[in-house]
């Protein structure tokens, strides 16, 4: 009789060493791989990453509607390496040719010659960003349309 409840415990402890094994296997196996920083990969954010101008250009381009003077209807424009801001389908009060971008924490900023422009792109993802000249407040942007005509319809139509 001794001998069973010995061979009962020892069976117990073996399976319950193996257990806790295989269970620390598998819960390694889910841990997300990590980069340089030791920081999960889903942890870096794009904005961490530097955008060479054709790629902030890409990622800008077409217009974008002022979300806190929708009803006056400012946007901001990237076409042809220009950034344009002002009233959609009026006169612009900036229009600039962009050479060459500069990033400050999450924001690039480029210059006109008399202002300074920074661009936020931390919602860029969901079409937003967010839009400062010289030591203004930043504003959001949505993005209206990828061509005049669709702007014109998120404008005029909506």
């Amino acid at each position: 009789m001794k001998k069973i409840i010995i061979s009962i415990i020892t069976i117990l402890v073996v399976c319950t060493l193996g257990g806790i094994f295989v269970y620390d296997k598998l819960k390694k196996e889910d841990v997300p791989p990590t980069n340089e920083n030791n920081k999960p990969n889903d942890e870096v954010k794009v904005e961490d990453e530097e955008l060479t101008l054709d790629e902030f250009l890409n990622k800008l381009q077409g217009y974008w509607a002022s979300v806190e003077m929708r009803d006056s209807n400012v946007s901001i424009s990237f076409e042809n390496n220009k950034f344009i801001l002002g009233y959609f389908a009026s006169d612009a009060a900036i229009i600039t040719n962009i050479t060459a971008i500069e990033k400050i924490d999450n924001a690039y900023s480029f210059t006109d010659g008399n202002n300074k422009v920074y661009i936020d792109l931390k919602e860029i993802d969901s079409k937003v960003m967010y839009v400062k000249v010289n030591e203004n407040s930043y504003q959001k942007y949505v993005f209206a349309g990828s061509s005049y005509d669709e702007a014109f319809e998120y404008f005029f139509n909506q």
